[in-house]
């Protein structure tokens, strides 16, 4: 072996540890729970790509084909999104960044379950006046 293959040899050696990339996809996503108004969905993270990354969650809604919600989680990508509509289904987008760029995404349907019921005039107000 010359100087020059013993110097190739030790480039790819050490190179390897420092190689840096954007992240791989979150993955074994599932949603955990559903209410009338939250939804949980719950992921592993895939490799950091060598950085410091972040998990955002994009929602829209199926029904009404309106953008709702972008969370970001800096620890894992785990999420619980509420204040969302009953009964209403749902696209979610989870995916990583960081700073060399984005993730391939990861995409879920679901929806949240339906309200209480409400029916009009199923209870009257009534003024109240006490006599002491």
């Amino acid at each position: 072996m010359n100087n020059s293959q013993l110097f190739k040899g030790l480039v790819t050696s050490f190179a390897d540890p420092f190689v840096v990339g954007v992240p791989g996809e979150p993955h074994s996503c599932q949603v955990t729970n559903r209410t009338s108004d939250c939804i949980y969905l719950d992921c592993e993270s895939g490799e950091d790509g060598g950085l410091q990354q972040i998990f955002q969650l994009e929602v829209m809604s199926t029904d009404s084909d309106k953008f709702i919600a972008n969370l970001t989680s800096r620890s894992s990508p785990n999420f619980i999104v509420c204040s969302l509509p009953p009964k209403e289904s749902f696209i979610l987008v989870v995916y990583a960044v960081n700073s060399k760029g984005r993730s391939k995404q990861v995409a879920l349907h679901s929806s949240t379950l339906a309200g209480p019921a409400k029916e009009k005039g199923m209870f009257k107000s009534y003024d109240l006046i006490f006599f002491i």
